[in-house]
């Protein structure tokens, strides 16, 4: 590398930014990093960054099905409600046609649909408001081959492959980058996480 001049991307400290200071129920912590799995669709893994732009903030949420370590769901949007992140993520399919444009337009069922649910499913995230309100465990509740996992408070390990996904990210994309308006920001992310 010295001989030909290069360096790697320089990687920025990790610091927590999560807001488990909430009055809902934290799922008991299952997965106890335990991120080798048996078959495809045990367990997925899941969190939400912040991405700086011009316009403001914009949140990226990922669903790391863990077997094949590829991202079966992941969404951007503007707001931190669970109904714009993970529920949208875990509900929202991406069309074909539209990612072909590449254009950021979302249909029906994404996580969902690309990876069927047919055996017992561990779903584990941090304990954030957006994973333990009622919204979305109710949602999962209505699943019963899903079962819910939580990190504990303040432990990055429990949920490395998920912080790791986003930690290649930044260190690739997104440190690199002054994104001044959303769209520009969306599209990067697609084509890094897509293509």
């Amino acid at each position: 590398m010295k001989e030909e001049g290069l360096q790697s991307k320089i990687r920025k400290q990790w610091k927590v930014t999560l807001n488990s200071s909430h009055k809902y129920t934290v799922a008991l912590h299952l997965l106890v990093q335990n991120f080798t799995v048996s078959r495809a669709n045990k367990v997925w893994v899941s969190r939400i960054t912040y991405i700086k732009t011009g316009q403001g903030w914009l949140y990226l949420t990922v669903i790391i099905e863990l077997w094949e370590r590829a991202v079966v769901g992941w969404g951007l949007s503007k707001t931190m409600f669970a109904k714009d992140t993970v529920i949208a993520t875990w509900i929202l399919r991406r069309n074909d046609e539209q990612a072909n444009s590449k254009k950021i337009e979302f249909n029906k069922q994404m996580a969902n649909i690309n990876r069927n649910i047919t055996e017992l499913l561990l779903f584990h995230s941090d304990s954030g408001i957006q994973y333990a309100c009622n919204a979305f465990t109710n949602y999962l509740e209505a699943n019963p081959l899903v079962k819910q996992s939580m990190s504990r408070k303040g432990n990055y390990w429990d949920n490395v492959v998920a912080e790791s996904f986003f930690k290649t990210i930044k260190t690739e994309l997104i440190y690199h980058h002054k994104y001044k308006t959303r769209m520009e920001a969306e599209l990067q992310i697609f084509e890094y996480i897509e293509t």
